[in-house]
């Protein structure tokens, strides 16, 4: 599923054609770059000494993930144990922590 769908609809006017054919070119190369293609995942509470699951919702295994935003200092990383990547992103922190995750 890509984030850059592009129709062209000809006409009669060359100058348009032309700057459709551009911009048909350009979101091709956008859709070619995995970290645009994401969602972002707000208010997630990560509670510490537990696997915490966070369903991405991108109907496609997850490529990566950034956090955009944390409630308080902790440091947060993926557990790679028996990980579902096809739905969740299994995830553990230091301290219990509100985030922001940008998931590609």
């Amino acid at each position: 599923m890509s984030i850059f769908t592009f129709t062209k609809h000809l006409t009669n006017n060359e100058i348009f054609n032309r700057a459709q054919s551009q911009l048909s070119r350009i979101f091709g190369e956008l859709a070619q770059i995995p970290l645009l293609d994401g969602i972002l995942k707000t208010g997630i509470i990560l509670t510490t000494g537990a696997d915490n699951f966070v369903a991405h919702g991108l109907s496609r295994k997850f490529r990566g993930w950034i956090i955009i935003s944390k409630s308080s200092n902790a440091n947060v990383w993926e557990n790679l144990t028996n990980s579902t990547r096809e739905e969740f992103i299994k995830l553990n922190t230091s301290a219990t922590v509100t985030v922001d995750i940008w998931v590609f």
